[in-house]
Parts: C-alpha cells; structure tokens; sequence
C-alpha cells in the first residue's frame, strides 16, 4: 500500500534482522500487537531517515510482523489490556511466541557483525554531536524538542553520553557458564525466578529475557562491545541495547565486566565487600557493619566460589548471580594475595553498583521539605541506611490488623477452605487439555466458585495478609508498589504487582487470591498518599497542575536544573 510500498527496495532479510530484536522485547514485555507494530515501523522508517507519521509506522510495522506470524513464530489472541498500570475496559490483542524452536534457530542465525537494532556494538558508537545520531534520534522525542537540544547549551548531556558509549564491556564467563547450567537444570533448587512462576504468561515472559540474556552474552563472549546510549523525552539516559546491560535484570548485571580493568588501590577491597553484602541482601546496615558481615564469611564465601553447583547458598542472596559474581572475583582476588602479590595491585573488572535510595520519594521529600520522612531516604547523615519501604510496610500492616479485627469469628477459620477449594479448583482447569470441553467447564466452575464466594473472600482479605509475620518478605510485599508510587502508580496497578512479584517469594504467597493483591494495592497507593506526607502532597499538587494544563490544551514544559535538558510533557 502507500505507506509500504517503499520496502520493495529494501533488502528483506537486513529488516527482518533489524526487527527481530524489537518483536523479542516486545514478547517480553507483553505488548499489545499495535504497540509492537507502531514501535517496529517507527524504528523502520528512523532507520530509512523518513518522517514521523504514527499510521504509516503501525502499517510498516504490521507488514514486518506478518512474516513472523506466518512462519509460525508469533501468535496473537484477544485478552484483556492495561497500560501504564490501569486496567482497560477494551480488549486488545497480545503477542506471544507460538513456536519456542524457530524463537532460537532465529537467534543461532543471527550475526552480531550485522546492522542488528537493539544488539550490543562490536565498536564505540560515534560520538553524539547533536540531537540526531546516525543510528538514531533521542528516545521519544518529538521534533520540535530536537531541534532545542545543541552542545552549547547541553554540554553535560553529550558529554555524559558519549562517555557511556565510549565505555567498552565484556562477558563474565564463569557467570554465564553457571547461568547456562541453570537454563537446563530441573525447577528444584534453581536461582532462575521463571523456574518457579506458576502463571504462564509470566512465566513465558521471564523465559524470554532469560533466554535472550543468554544468547546475546553467548555472542558477545570473548570479545569487547559497547552499547549506544541515548535518553528520554525527560532527559534520563538508558542504552540502545536490549536486556544485556547494566540497567537490566540481576541475569544481565552479573554477567558484565569493564573489559579494561583497574588496580583496586588501598580503598578497592573495602568497596568490594560493600558490594557483596549489598548483593547478598545485609545492605541495611552501616558501611562498616558491610565490611564485617562479608570478612566473617570470608572463607563461606570463597567456598562458593570454588564449587557452585554444590555449595549453592549464593541461591539465598537477594542478587543471586550478581553475589556470585561477587565471591568469583574474591576468589580470584585471594588467589592474587597467596601468590605472594600486593593487594592493592590486583586488577578487577568487576562493577561495583551502588543503588539510589527510592530516588523518586527521596526527590519529592527534599522538594517538600519533609523532615519527617527525610531520615527515611537518606536525606539527613546516618550511620544506618533509612529504610522507606520497611516503615511503608508497617503502616500497611497496623491497617490490615484493625481491619483484622473487625472480621467475624464465623469467617476467620474459613481461610484455608478458600486456599483450598481455590487449589482444587484451578488445577483442575490447568490440566484440563486446552480449548477441550473440559477446559471450558473448569473454567466455569472457577469463576462460578469466585462469584459466589466473593464476599467471604473480600472478608478474608486481612487475614491472609496478616498470616505474613516476617518483617523482610512485608517489606518485599510493599517494595515495588512504594518505589512506583513516586511515578503516578495507582491502586489496581500496585495491585498488579503484589500479585506478580510476590508469589515467587515462598508457597503460602503463591496461593494468594488476585481479589487480596488487588484490595492490597488500594491500601498501599493510601498508605503512600496519606502516611507520606510531603510526596504525596506533592504528587496531588503535581496532578491539579496537570489538570490546568490539559483544561487549557496546553502540554507542560520545563527546563531540567544542572543539565538544562528541556522537557516537554507531550
């Protein structure tokens, strides 16, 4: 048609290649078929230096798809949709591999030599010298800010970026050779979170970055690469690549080292050890108090590193792969020092990160001067780390105990007939043969057994929650909800991730009702608007702001402090 007619000239495999990224991240982040047909021909028509245009970039990018879908690869259903945490009353239809065998003959096809989007850089990218790149624009951003961006006024922005893309990385082998070990062994005892996901959308979704990390690192091994890094329309900077990158997952970060080492100096092992006790999880404790917990395991830890498919409590660390990437350079270090070296003088290439305190809250709080919550995200000096989603936790749970004790005696004992009777009857639809008769009158039977016990369920609501005594699983129950509170989440979204984060966490949490998530959402968006004064007051103010402006047809613009990076809301 008008809009691709143009593709007749292109080379047709060089478009599938520079696809097959963008559909991979697309199935993994569960996109509807227009998002990822949008986003693909917006890519396309960049890549050929054409215009923007939102209907000619969703036929370019449905003409792309059509290939995947008709090889067998892709499918795509009509289901229920949310976008940006809210529920949508329309349906839409999803994607999802179909066939997980052409999925990775695809992948073993693939040469990273090749103009592949998305895919680590065999060299550094060229140096950005103004809003147009030659592989590419800013992420989302519209003309009209493009042409306000320029070195002159925008020194940091380039300067920061092309010293990003400068930065060349290589491949952790002995993670990604443990890592691989994993992807093949059996569900029991394994680090892998998809290994234990019970819900199949979910499941095939961490499958995919999983599977995706590992072939991108298998490609990569043995040499140098580097990432293009671009940013948003608000000026926060993220890499070109996909899901191998040190923004990405626990998998990813574990398996990148700086391909040009450092000697660690007299500072280098003290910062270490804070890093392994940050990836094991003792990150709420003083910096000295770090050093100590890692200096009395000292020799646990070289243990693991010496025989991981054995001694494999690195499993319990908050960051599996990224605490055992930890005791592999600790091992190599020690090593280094019974040679007879200096310690000072050993090189290492491992990256040592070091996390922000909830800077969204943390932002909000210094804007509105709440000294309150300030000790809480380390805005005033402490020996001890504040902890925001601890105390987020603790007024959550004095709200399920009040409403614990409001509940009736004759439903209180009723709890573990609903996690029961909810078991019994969604295995029975699980093993039913899919789109079988029996399928369908399980599936009735489900919802029936729901509606008819929706208002016991309701009741039971506080609790189940408050079966939940241990103070570190409250505090993971509430950690994604608090941190994306400060981004606009809203209740049911919140909801959402209750519900998907939490029941990998151990077996009683992964029998939880989606109606208890759900109703704990709403009290988590309260707790977070009405117990944290000063950015909740702040994220309302923000709102009336927002509503003025769209009264007035008018988007919000601004000028970043420090960087002077313009903003425009549109």
């Amino acid at each position: 048609n008008q809009y691709t007619h143009f593709l007749k000239e292109e080379d047709a495999r060089k478009i599938i290649l520079f696809s097959f990224a963008h559909v991979v991240k697309g199935v993994e982040r569960k996109a509807t078929l227009v998002d990822l047909a949008v986003t693909l021909g917006r890519r396309v028509r960049q890549k050929l230096r054409l215009s923007r245009n939102s209907i000619a970039a969703c036929q370019v990018g449905w003409f792309v798809l059509i290939s995947f879908f008709e090889v067998g690869l892709l499918q795509y259903e009509l289901s229920k949709t949310e976008r940006k945490g809210k529920r949508s009353k329309y349906m839409a239809y999803s994607i999802s591999v179909k066939n997980r065998k052409l999925l990775f003959d695809l992948w073993e096809e693939l040469n990273t030599e090749e103009d592949i989007d998305l895919f680590p850089m065999n060299e550094p990218p060229a140096p950005w010298t103004s809003a147009l790149h030659h592989l590419g624009y800013s992420k989302k951003s519209s003309p009209e800010v493009t042409k306000l961006i320029n070195k002159e006024e925008h020194q940091m922005v380039f300067d920061v970026l092309n010293k990003l893309g400068s930065t060349p990385w290589a491949i952790n082998e002995p993670i990604l050779k443990v890592l691989e070990y994993y992807i093949e062994a059996p569900e029991e005892n394994n680090p892998l979170k998809y290994k234990q996901e019970k819900d199949k959308e979910k499941k095939e979704s961490l499958f995919i970055e999983v599977a995706s990390i590992q072939r991108l690192a298998r490609k990569n091994a043995n040499k140098v690469f580097y990432h293009l890094y671009n940013t948003d329309f608000r000026g926060r900077l993220y890499p070109n690549t996909a899901f191998l990158h040190e923004q990405s997952s626990d998998n990813a970060k574990s398996l990148l080292l700086f391909a040009r080492g450092v000697p660690i100096g007299e500072e280098g092992f003290y910062w270490l050890l804070v890093h392994g006790s940050n990836t094991y999880g003792n990150d709420k404790v003083s910096l000295d108090d770090r050093v100590e917990f890692c200096l009395a395991n000292y020799s646990t830890f070289l243990s693991l590193a010496e025989d991981p498919y054995v001694n494999t409590d690195w499993m319990k660390a908050d960051k599996p792969f990224s605490f055992l990437a930890f005791c592999f350079e600790l091992k190599l270090l020690q090593d280094w020092v019974d040679s007879g070296k200096a310690q000072e003088e050993f090189v290492s290439s491992l990256p040592l990160f070091i996390d922000g305190s909830n800077n969204g809250s943390q932002h909000l709080t210094a804007m509105s001067k709440d000294e309150e919550l300030a000790p809480y995200v380390n805005l005033v000096p402490s020996e001890v780390p504040g902890d925001l989603y601890a105390l987020v936790a603790e007024k959550v749970w004095a709200r399920l105990e009040e409403l614990e004790m409001r509940v009736p005696s004759i439903v209180y004992g009723q709890l573990d007939y609903v996690l029961d009777e909810a078991e019994r009857l969604q295995k029975e639809y699980d093993d039913a043969p899919a789109g079988s008769e029996r399928k369908a009158l399980a599936y009735t039977s489900v919802q029936t057994w729901r509606n008819n016990n929706r208002a016991l369920r309701e009741a039971l609501y506080p609790v189940y929650w408050n079966r939940i005594k241990d103070l570190k699983v409250r505090r993971k129950i509430t950690k994604r909800p608090t941190m994306t509170s400060a981004y606009g989440a809203v209740p049911y979204g919140m909801g959402q991730q209750v519900f998907e984060d939490t029941r990998p966490i151990n077996e009683y949490l992964g029998r939880q009702e989606k109606l208890w998530a759900s109703m704990l959402g709403r009290e988590l968006h309260a707790a977070c608007y009405e117990d944290l004064k000063g950015p909740g007051g702040l994220l309302k103010l923000f709102e009336k702001v927002a509503d003025i402006y769209n009264e007035k047809h008018e988007y919000m613009a601004w000028k970043s402090p420090v960087t002077n990076f313009p903003v425009v809301q549109n």
